[in-house]
């Protein structure tokens, strides 16, 4: 069992990808059409396609750090981890670090 385990990006983008994880954490769930390449390779729309992604990727940080005490216990159980740390940006800026 891992000490301490950070949430970053490409932790996220896993989590997404195993069944596991979209099952029991709801903020999961149906999510990652989200994060997948799209059809066109058109500057504007990738532009548009990475904010909404960044924009997300906030949401669903923000949304684990704020997961119920039990769902938090399942999460820390399917990462191994004795700790789990988040640090997000909320709308306005103010970054949060949060350990649990």
């Amino acid at each position: 069992m891992v000490d301490l385990v950070v949430i970053e990006d490409s932790a996220i983008l896993s989590m997404l990808n195993d069944v596991k994880f979209t099952s029991e954490i709801p903020c999961l769930q149906n999510k990652i059409e989200i994060f997948k390449a799209g059809p066109t390779p058109c500057g504007s729309c990738a532009q548009t396609r990475k904010k909404r992604q960044r924009q997300e990727m906030a949401a669903l940080k923000a949304c684990l750090g704020n997961l119920s005490s039990d769902k938090k216990i399942v999460l820390k159980k399917l990462l191994d981890a004795k700790k789990v740390r988040i640090v997000y940006a909320k709308p306005d800026g103010e970054i949060v670090q949060l350990t649990f």
